[in-house]
């Protein structure tokens, strides 16, 4: 995965300036839906604290495979033969997710496949700040296609991306990514690259700081960086998280081990062209979800929907003292209050730094 190229990265900075930050809408299509009485969804269920059902991994399932061809190590190039970079795409999470490494961490992405829908979810970030949100599957021809809905700047662009990833017979896949500054009426083709086994591959040192560093709403969630130990309101453990700053310090990610051998991974980052915090979740049982929202003080209010089944849910994520924080995850009813599901208190064991 690449950035957008230079033309466009500076009508998106220019177009940047002018957007506002914006609230998550709890009547908008999804998270109005109602909740069945007594059960609790999977979205907050990310410490594994409620899922009894002895989900483990995906290697069985044929749908969580279906990028598989993109594992691996690889060297990119252009269609002119120029180099574009490597990457180490890897399956982790017991088979459940795709992770992207591309040229030491100046891009990462999460990709996770839905069994509820049979659709694939990929969200990116790189070392400028720019990310996706993408959304697609496998089509008939083998060819993985996935695209991001509209996000319309004010007084700027409608910016829409479309990718395709191709695997060819000789073990190289070709990815495209074609990027719209109206919605997706015109599109230019940003990158063409051709992935290559590279036997010889070594990680590239990591990108230093960059713009994220400097720019004031993407560090408004560091309070929550470092290690931590995680319990229930009445003090059963839970497990242990760490969150380290990645992709130049624009993205925030979250890595989760806990009981029965439960793990989670999640990708924490600020979308600066819609003014919102983004959480995208995988875990080794197959579960996952995304939730969006902002971060109001020293507290960050995120929704969304169960990866699952659809159904709403709200994390609010406190740091109520440098060492302490607090989640509380709830779902929202028929009638459209939101039900409390658990509350976790966070104790900081590590540097936040």
């Amino acid at each position: 995965m690449h950035r957008p190229t230079t033309t466009l990265a500076l009508v998106l900075a220019a177009a940047c300036g002018t957007s506002p930050p914006t609230s998550p809408d709890p009547e908008s299509p999804g998270i109005a839906a109602s909740l069945s009485r007594g059960q609790a969804p999977t979205g907050g269920d990310v410490y594994g604290l409620f899922d009894r059902h002895g989900r483990r991994g995906c290697e069985r399932s044929a749908g969580a495979s279906q990028f598989d061809f993109w594992v691996g190590r690889w060297a990119i190039t252009r269609p002119s033969g120029d180099p574009a970079g490597v990457s180490r795409i890897t399956r982790e999470l017991n088979g459940c997710a795709v992770f992207e490494f591309f040229t030491g961490g100046m891009g990462r992405s999460l990709s996770r496949y839905d069994r509820g829908t049979n659709r694939w979810t990929q969200d990116y970030v790189d070392n400028t700040g720019f990310t996706l949100r993408l959304a697609g599957g496998l089509d008939d021809t083998g060819v993985m296609r996935l695209e991001d809905e509209i996000r319309a700047i004010p007084g700027g662009p409608a910016l829409k991306s479309a990718f395709t990833w191709t695997p060819n017979p000789d073990g190289t896949v070709r990815q495209v990514w074609r990027f719209s500054l109206d919605g997706g009426a015109t599109s230019i083709i940003n990158f063409n690259g051709l992935y290559a086994n590279n036997p010889g591959y070594v990680d590239p040192p990591p990108p230093a700081p960059g713009a994220c560093q400097t720019r004031p709403a993407q560090r408004t969630a560091d309070g929550f960086l470092g290690s931590w130990q995680i319990r229930t309101s009445r003090g059963r453990k839970v497990g242990h998280a760490t969150l380290t700053l990645e992709a130049a310090s624009c993205l925030i990610e979250e890595r989760f081990t806990g009981p029965d051998r439960f793990e989670h991974r999640a990708f924490v980052y600020f979308d600066r062209f819609v003014g919102q915090w983004f959480r995208m979740h995988a875990d080794n049982r197959g579960g996952g979800y995304r939730l969006n929202g902002t971060m109001a003080g020293s507290a960050m209010t995120l929704v969304g929907n169960d990866g699952d089944d659809g159904r709403p849910v709200r994390l609010t994520w406190t740091l109520d003292e440098p060492d302490r924080a607090t989640q509380v995850w709830e779902a929202q009813g028929r009638d459209g209050s939101w039900r409390p599901i658990t509350t976790l208190i966070w104790r900081r064991t590590g540097s936040h730094r």
